[in-house]
């Protein structure tokens, strides 16, 4: 086979692995270590003397091959010039010499800096993989250095404090972050993983301890975790120490045998992340604590004490009361004792709401929050305990719609954690979320008290006004039965139209004074079993009359079911006969339909009508109480506008259900759904 440097009849030029300076003043020798060296791949440059050889060296070659004597120089003079040279001191150098060749000699040539040391006679493929050996190990060297400067440079470019782990000899050394990250002087920075861990917060150092080992004594190669690391002087004073939450994560570097041998990562301090995730979770959950109460009093109670621990070390909520004294509402602290402290104290010294001093009183009077730094607003008084004595303390208003309603103190007692203007931010957005529960609060009973005057109203009324009617309906009766005398037939048809009159205006008030009940929940269900084709057969004998008289047609499109319910048959009858008035109010020509169907769970009930029909808009509107189609004072089409409204009310009652369909002069259909048994069914 041809050799693989053969092309077209010609050696192609060996690949160049390499530039080798070689100094050697023997021509014979240099020649066969030249050819040797070119056929391996590599250019060769020759010296002939040592001072040859250290002029071509600061051109940076990769490797030099020393002959041990020169003319003007030994080649360990050499040797040691090139080392002693910042240009040329990492450059391997391979000493070849047929002068000095024992044991003793080797050493030395190894002494005085070579990097290796052939002696004559040497085979060619001893000299080139030697020679290849050597740089190797230069070029992994080369690498480690580069790896390692842009390490360091870029431990002093981040601001992260990047560490490194020598996991055989269990040292860590930090970069200069590091410092301003614990805010603990360099020199006080022991380099060991122990040190690391003592200022692990304790709840914290556990988890992340087993977890960092579980990496490193596993095949893992990354690892990661958010834990809280103190930051300052760990001297046992406390003073400016404080915890910092940090995001760490590292890699593992193992051995050709898969043995952790270093791991490198870096710290980065994400205090401010946690605590803006913190204060979204903490106004999250505050709300969801004011929309689950319309009890003012115990929504204002709740929040302080959700206050603590996460803002405050304890917390007193102050009210306005009517004659403008301020008075503690809640106390909230880490124990019973301290509230009880705490109360005690709000005994002995109420606030003054005029006092100039007070911070309290200033807060609630100016409404301007306040930061006192070193103490609470009544460190002034004697007979604060230790166990609540103040360091830092913030007082928010709570501002209503109407004023006032009241300010929180909240207060810290560990001198390294003074309140911030973030923190009383976040206290501000409570106290402002509080208020307006509130003012909420105090609207929905206000709404209800109205609606249960109106109710109350509209009951009352309606019970007075059907007494006289029914005295009305029942002296037109005796009237018309001639008691207690004949009257003329001309008088007859006046007192039936009265009589119309006075039954239609006990049908409204009838509506009013069942919606009245409804309203207040006093609406009574009275159930038995009703047969339905009964029940129908009742309703269109009152509303048949009523069709003909308008002139329009009456149809029962199917035959009625015989099927039977358990139910309230005054209110199913007062639903339908709701529905039949308003199809006939509502239609001046045509029809007026009804159909039932029974099905396996409900009895379906349709009142159609070719009447004026309902727009989209309106559709929603016409369940609501008091409003009608025509709006104007000189509407044509009588009512209350609380027929439909009851009509649906009661079905809900009833556990059924009330819709309906309908487009604009197209007429409408309203859809009666009930179950067989109201007792059994789940609305």
């Amino acid at each position: 086979m041809a050799d693989a440097r053969e092309v077209s009849g010609r050696k192609s030029a060996p690949v160049v692995t390499g530039r080798v300076l070689l100094a050697d003043d023997n021509d014979a020798k240099r020649y066969l270590l030249r050819r040797w060296l070119v056929n391996a791949g590599f250019l060769v440059e020759e010296a002939l003397t040592g001072a040859e050889a250290v002029r071509a060296a600061r051109h940076r070659p990769d490797i030099v091959i020393l002959d041990v004597r020169l003319p003007d120089m030994s080649g360990l003079e050499v040797c040691w010039k090139l080392k002693n040279e910042e240009r040329t001191s990492r450059i391997p150098i391979l000493h070849v010499s047929s002068h000095m060749a024992d044991t003793a000699d080797r050493v030395i040539g190894l002494d005085g800096g070579a990097d290796a040391y052939l002696a004559y006679p040497v085979e060619p493929e001893e000299l080139v993989a030697t020679v290849r050996s050597l740089l190797r190990a230069y070029k992994a060297e080369a690498a480690l250095r580069e790896s390692e400067e842009r390490f360091r440079l870029v431990g002093r470019a981040t601001s992260d404090a990047v560490w490194d782990w020598d996991l055989r000899t269990n040292t860590v050394v930090w970069n200069a972050a590091a410092e301003l990250l614990f805010r603990v002087p360099t020199s006080e920075m022991r380099g060991t993983s122990e040190w690391w861990y003592s200022r692990i917060h304790p709840d914290d150092r556990a988890r992340v301890v087993a977890g960092l080992h579980a990496v490193i004594d596993g095949a893992g190669e990354y690892w990661c975790d958010e834990y809280r690391l103190l930051c300052g002087p760990d001297d046992g004073s406390g003073a400016l120490a404080d915890y910092v939450t940090v995001y760490d994560r590292g890699y593992v570097v193992r051995d050709d045998a898969e043995d952790p041998v270093r791991m490198v990562g870096s710290m980065l301090d994400v205090s401010e992340r946690r605590r803006s995730e913190d204060a979204r979770q903490f106004l999250g959950n505050a709300s969801t604590l004011l929309a689950g109460s319309l009890d003012y009093v115990s929504t204002l109670k709740n929040v302080a004490r959700l206050t603590v621990p996460h803002l405050a070390d304890w917390c007193i909520l102050y009210t306005v009361g009517t004659d403008r004294t301020i008075y503690p509402l809640e106390v909230a602290a880490h124990t019973p004792k301290q509230e009880r402290e705490l109360w005690e104290r709000e005994r002995r010294y109420p606030i003054n709401p005029a006092s100039s001093t007070d911070t309290v009183a200033r807060v609630i009077r100016e409404g301007k929050a306040e930061i006192v730094d070193g103490g609470s607003h009544y460190d002034d008084n004697d007979g604060v305990q230790a166990s609540n004595a103040a360091t830092s303390s913030m007082v928010v208003p709570l501002r209503g719609r109407a004023g006032m309603l009241g300010a929180l103190l909240l207060t810290s007692t560990i001198p390294s954690r003074p309140f911030t203007r973030d923190q009383l931010r976040l206290a501000q957005e409570l106290a402002d979320r509080a208020a307006l529960a509130v003012d909420n609060a105090k609207l929905y009973e206000a709404a209800v008290l109205a609606s249960r005057s109106k109710s109350d109203f509209l009951g009352v009324m309606s019970h007075e006004l059907r007494t006289p009617l029914n005295a009305i309906l029942g002296y037109s009766d005796l009237l018309l039965l001639g008691i207690p005398g004949a009257i003329p037939d001309p008088s007859k048809e006046y007192l039936d139209r009265l009589r119309g009159c006075a039954k239609h205006l006990l049908q409204l008030i009838e509506q009013i004074f069942v919606f009245s009940r409804m309203e207040s929940g006093t609406e009574p269900l009275v159930t038995e079993p009703i047969a339905v084709r009964k029940l129908v057969q009742e309703a269109v004998t009152v509303v048949e009359p009523l069709i003909r008289e308008k002139g329009l047609r009456f149809k029962i499109t199917d035959e009625i079911p015989d099927v039977e319910i358990r139910s309230d048959s005054a209110k199913v009858s007062q639903i339908l006969l709701a529905l039949f008035s308003n199809a006939i109010k509502f239609t001046h020509a045509g029809t007026v339909a009804l159909t039932v169907r029974a099905e396996p769970d409900r009895v379906i009930f349709d009142v159609t009508d070719s009447g004026i029909g309902i727009s989209t808009e309106n559709i929603e509107k016409i369940f609501d109480p008091f409003w009608q189609v025509q709006q104007e004072k000189t509407r044509t089409i009588g009512g209350t506008g609380l027929g439909l409204t009851v009509a649906l009310r009661l079905a809900q009652l009833l556990h059924g259900s009330l819709r309906v369909m309908s487009r604009p002069k197209q007429g409408s259909t309203f859809t009666l759904t009930l179950p067989y048994d109201v007792t059994s069914s789940v609305r």
